[in-house]
């Protein structure tokens, strides 16, 4: 039996220059990050149609890739989960990336000195004496 790698080479062999193919595949590559993000910033799928102003059901639709996204789209989908949209092209016999997750970007917090400040991925825990 054919590894689940080699199978998929196979079976997609030919499709390369086919621009159907190439849309699909980037819609699942957007998706796949958009899913992942949202576990990361522990969202559901409501809170990121509350925070487009549109329905769970248009998520959903995103997520399953079930129609084209235009760049603003993508954009305004970005910075509702304070991410941002990278595009790019590469030479046609770039050897192709496995699929990665998106690029977190840090945030910053105040610490001790007003003056200070702290790049982490997460924001500072106020302590009790604080509030």
């Amino acid at each position: 039996m054919p590894k689940p790698a080699s199978w998929f080479a196979e079976m997609t062999e030919g499709y390369e220059g086919d621009p159907e193919f190439l849309l699909q595949d980037a819609k699942l590559a957007f998706a796949e990050q958009l899913e992942e993000l949202l576990e990361q910033r522990h969202m559901s799928r409501a809170d990121l149609a509350r925070r487009l102003g549109t329905s769970r059901a248009y998520v959903t639709r995103v997520l399953r890739a079930e129609f084209n996204l235009t760049l603003e789209t993508m954009i305004r989908i970005g910075l509702a989960l304070d991410a941002r949209v990278s595009l790019g092209m590469v030479a046609k016999d770039a050897p192709h990336r496995a699929r990665r997750a998106p690029i977190r970007i840090p945030t910053a917090r105040r610490v001790e000195s007003p003056h200070e400040f702290v790049v982490c991925d997460k924001p500072a825990r106020r302590s009790s004496a604080s509030k």
